[in-house]
């Protein structure tokens, strides 16, 4: 269950993402600094959703879409006390260019029949439930919309995107 677990995201250019791959920390800072920021974004509670509807899986998946959520790479040092929900994660400008490009085909058929069959299709509680109105619910449409606008603004400028969970 997701509880009060929030998905955030940030664009960073990529010299800004070397200086948070490679320098002595400086990740908790920075991602501290964006939330008021025009590239940043904040997904409420929706990001294990979506995360399925877009892979078919609660945590895992294959790339383009898999980068959208829950892929990448780790950032920064394995310090609990800072991130309880797990490690950011960031994906590179080539692979921004990916998940936009995959985002912007997205089979909304697929989508709707994925989230009628959530219910026991895997092992882990997703909060998804089929109904009879083969619709997906409003928040769901209104942060995919808000994701796949995002990827594609951060996509033309070439930038890589952080995701975590707060």
């Amino acid at each position: 269950m997701t509880l009060s677990m929030i998905g955030n995201y940030v664009w960073v250019k990529p010299g800004q993402l070397d200086k948070l791959i490679n320098g002595p920390g400086g990740v908790p800072e920075f991602l501290d600094s964006e939330f008021d920021s025009d590239n940043y974004l904040n997904i409420d509670k929706s990001w294990e959703e979506l995360h399925y509807l877009l892979t078919g899986s609660a945590y895992e998946g294959e790339p383009p879409l898999s980068y959208v959520v829950l892929g990448g790479k780790e950032l920064g040092s394995a310090d609990e006390n800072e991130y309880p929900y797990g490690q950011p994660r960031y994906i590179t400008p080539e692979q921004v260019q990916e998940a936009n490009q995959a985002l912007q085909e997205l089979d909304m058929d697929k989508l709707r029949r994925r989230y009628n069959a959530a219910p026991g299709q895997d092992e882990a509680y997703v909060e998804l439930s089929g109904d009879d109105d083969d619709e997906l619910p409003e928040d769901i449409l209104y942060f995919l919309n808000e994701i796949t606008a995002f990827f594609k603004k951060a996509a033309e400028s070439g930038e890589a995107i952080v995701f975590w969970i707060s």
